[in-house]
């Protein structure tokens, strides 16, 4: 992890850059009192870690645009500080701010209500990382479920595909079975899960063979399986605005109630017990 210091080092590069040339802004780290409080060794480092984070091309003066806003993001998204975990519920005003990001920003000079715009972009990447580790620990789970149980020949497709439609494609013989695997460790009575336009156009086209595989997974690890019907998914599709717009990801949220067991019908020869 970057040392704070060397962060706000330079953090100070793309202010004194955005007034002065880079001679003077190199000038003003060696004799401003102000900013006296940084060696220049931290400073050199600063200026190194601009190149490092693509925020300036290496040999190059210029700065990336937003380049402030960037460098506080990836310092947050490298710290991994426990308030991510929260998740971004309680990012609702300026007021609500993480104490360190809070402290980061008056440092640096970076208004609250951008502080607020980078707090949520950190919080929206976490997620989204967070989200595909459990995404593929689910998908693990799954195949690790049906090898211990079957003797099919188990494909793990969005190792290599991201945009197959399904995850998981299962073969035996003359008969294959596609999954698309949503996983979640959250608990309650709901299971939430987002599918794209590209899933659910797969669903269509291979109606037959094309199945949604729900994997709850607890706070140990172990995974439950559940499966919806495909119908009932149909149903709940939202539609495009004809020459207006075309959704491409829509979130849906599904009772337990709604939700079965195992796999469906048309899969268990997937497993040997259930043949």
């Amino acid at each position: 992890m970057i040392p704070k210091p060397i962060v706000v080092a330079a953090g100070r590069w793309i202010r004194l850059l955005e007034q002065h040339t880079f001679h003077d802004a190199a000038r003003l780290t060696r004799t401003s009192p102000p900013l006296a409080d940084l060696t220049p060794g931290q400073y050199e480092s600063g200026w190194d870690l601009l190149a490092e984070w693509d925020l300036r091309q290496q040999g190059e003066i210029a700065l990336s645009p937003g380049a402030m806003e960037r460098l506080v993001e990836r310092y947050f998204i490298e710290a991994n500080p426990l308030w991510l975990q929260a998740g971004g519920e309680f990012l609702s005003d300026v007021d609500l701010l993480p104490v360190d990001i809070d402290e980061l920003s008056i440092e640096l000079d970076l208004p609250p209500d951008r502080a607020l715009t980078v707090a949520r972009r950190v919080v929206g990447k976490y997620d989204a990382r967070r989200q595909a580790e459990i995404g593929l620990q689910g998908e693990r789970a799954f195949i690790d479920w049906l090898t211990q149980s079957s003797d099919v020949t188990v494909e793990h497709t969005s190792l290599f595909d991201d945009y197959a439609g399904y995850d998981v494609r299962i073969l035996k013989g003359s008969l294959e079975a596609l999954f698309e695997i949503k996983a979640t460790t959250r608990e309650g009575p709901t299971f939430r899960f987002f599918l794209s336009r590209n899933e659910y156009e797969t669903m269509q086209t291979y109606a037959s063979t094309w199945h949604l595989q729900l994997v709850r997974l607890s706070a140990e690890g172990q995974p439950q399986f559940y499966f919806l019907d495909s119908t009932w998914l149909a149903n709940v599709m939202p539609e495009d605005i004809p020459t207006i717009s075309k959704w491409a990801s829509a979130e849906i949220v599904v009772d337990e109630n709604q939700l079965s067991r195992g796999l469906h019908s048309d899969a268990r020869w997937c497993l040997r017990e259930q043949r």
